[in-house]
């Protein structure tokens, strides 16, 4: 009864693999072994009966090799989610993410912490901050005061999850116009976008 069950548990995901080779749309496959889960995020390039080749995309949205999964070993199989939806944009935007120019025009003028979070208020650019504790926090500045701003934190996909108020002298750096806070600004534009069409 379990060999059967398995059997068709492969089947079954060896068509929705198929089904999303044939649509070109993102995957995520997670393998349990023993105790430590990992997720593989790609495109399908081929689906036998026993395995799934996959060309990875990293979290940047570009293509980073492959990788071949035996499809008994794949626990679970996402195939549509706002995670996903997320890389794939990433993906088919990537030429666009890491304008070096964005990142110069910001290096020769800013000098302190609190020029990058009030340029960044100005502007509508992303940030990232990192206070002395390890603590990183990603969005927009929404106020900057005398030794205090206030950050709408986003999520990794985009989405806007919490405001914070931080104390400035907290922050040990924070990154302006870098290709990670550009990627974020991309991400949270299609998120507000998407959000718009419902």
């Amino acid at each position: 009864m379990t060999e059967r069950k398995t059997r068709q548990t492969v089947e079954a995901l060896r068509r929705r693999l198929e089904d999303a080779q044939r649509a070109s749309r993102l995957v995520a496959t997670y393998v349990d072994e023993s105790a430590r889960t990992s997720v593989t995020v790609g495109f399908v390039q081929s689906v036998g009966d026993e395995a799934v080749v996959i060309g990875l995309i990293n979290e940047w949205g570009r293509l980073d090799g492959s990788i071949v999964q035996r499809l008994c070993q794949i626990s679970r199989l996402e195939t549509d989610s706002e995670y996903l939806r997320s890389r794939e944009y990433l993906h088919r935007t990537e030429d666009s993410i890491g304008d070096e120019s964005v990142a110069h025009e910001y290096a020769t003028t800013l000098r302190t912490i609190t020029d990058v979070l009030q340029r960044a208020k100005e502007d509508g650019a992303a940030v990232v901050v990192e206070d002395y504790r390890g603590v990183v926090y990603e969005g927009y500045v929404i106020e900057v005061g005398s030794d205090w701003f206030q950050i709408d934190h986003l999520l990794d996909h985009g989405q806007p999850e919490s405001s914070f108020v931080i104390s400035i002298d907290d922050l040990v750096r924070a990154e302006i116009g870098s290709p990670r806070t550009q990627r974020m600004d991309r991400l949270y534009r299609r998120w507000v976008h998407s959000h718009h069409e419902r």
